[in-house]
């Protein structure tokens, strides 16, 4: 794979396009060029020409261009990279660096919700409610290593978050087409027995990539499977759980709780009250709602522009932890 004396690099998508600011690329050996989602078909072909690497989220055949040596995605997830329509020899790399910061996401909202942390302190700081209280003998609640914690995903994400749990103690299974070697004991289940897998988890994770095995992966009927105390977190793709049966699920106190950061619909730029979901989750207390930030840190920030970096300034990556598997979930 060889570059001409300078590399054109096309950044597409707000992602791209704010981490490109934190790359530091030399202007004397990169020819850069931006666009954000809003661009039209006209705008991307006019930026595609000549192009030797496209770093997007995305990928069709709109972006195809006989110049293009490398795809580079600078998020988590490739469920926007149609690759049938990948030219042939072009690499697609993952920049990944996001595991951790999504397993600490996910710890922090099972501790706060097992322990109750939030609404003890908040009786407590009101009105000095001392029921709560060892002294006095008040509740007593799950830690960690009384937890079965199921993680739907057997990707980086997957992974990471069933080694924090298990130096925690908690038990963990992973329902996965790949199951993996662990210095845990680690139950795994095929996606056929999916039902299995939720029966008996105090969490349910799903972490995995979406694709047509994976789409409403959490349906009515699986929600259906889990304990009144059970709680839900997707951190993967709004297309793998069904809001509209979670959201009754959650209003009929089936479940204990939800944590959801993964939305069917974005905003663009001057539609920042945009609704989310076609389901209204707002006024459920048992739900929470975040922006898709699991992933979102400094450190990753900083470690996915280093990658990309990296990427853009070797002619060939063969980085086997980095090369794309189009599904490892």
């Amino acid at each position: 794979m060889i570059f001409g004396e300078r590399v054109k690099i096309f950044f597409f998508g707000n992602m791209a396009c704010y981490l490109s600011r934190q790359m530091h690329l030399c202007a004397e050996k990169h020819v850069m060029t931006f666009l954000d989602e809003s661009a039209t078909d006209a705008e991307i072909a006019s930026h595609c020409q000549n192009t030797d690497i496209l770093v997007s989220m995305v990928f069709d055949q709109r972006f195809v261009t006989s110049s293009l040596k490398k795809v580079l995605v600078p998020g988590i997830g490739v469920d926007k990279i149609n690759f049938s329509q990948l030219p042939e020899n072009v690499e697609v790399l993952t920049c990944a660096a996001h595991e951790m910061a999504v397993s600490e996401y996910i710890l922090s909202y099972v501790i706060s919700y097992f322990r109750e942390l939030d609404s003890i302190g908040e009786r407590f700081k009101s009105s000095y409610d001392w029921r709560d209280c060892s002294r006095l003998g008040g509740i007593a609640r799950k830690q960690l290593n009384e937890l079965t914690v199921g993680v739907i995903g057997g990707g980086r994400i997957g992974r990471k978050v069933i080694e924090v749990f298990s130096f925690f103690g908690s038990s963990c299974r992973c329902l996965t087409r790949y199951p993996y070697e662990t210095s845990g004991s680690v139950l795994f289940f095929p996606r056929t027995e999916r039902d299995d897998f939720i029966r008996g988890c105090d969490v349910v994770i799903v972490a995995c990539g979406v694709d047509k095995d994976t789409q409403n992966i959490i349906d009515q009927h699986a929600i259906t499977m889990m304990e009144p105390d059970t709680l839900l977190i997707n951190i993967a793709r709004a297309e793998c759980v069904n809001y509209e049966a979670l959201a009754a699920a959650c209003h009929d106190r089936k479940i204990g709780r939800a944590v959801i950061d993964v939305w069917q619909f974005y905003p663009q730029k001057g539609d920042q009250a945009l609704r989310p979901s076609a389901a209204d989750f707002r006024q459920l207390d048992n739900v929470d709602m975040t922006p898709h930030i699991s992933a979102w840190t400094r450190k990753v920030i900083a470690d996915r522009a280093a990658i990309l970096a990296r990427y853009i300034n070797e002619e060939s990556c063969n980085s086997a932890e980095y090369v794309l598997q189009e599904n490892q979930a």
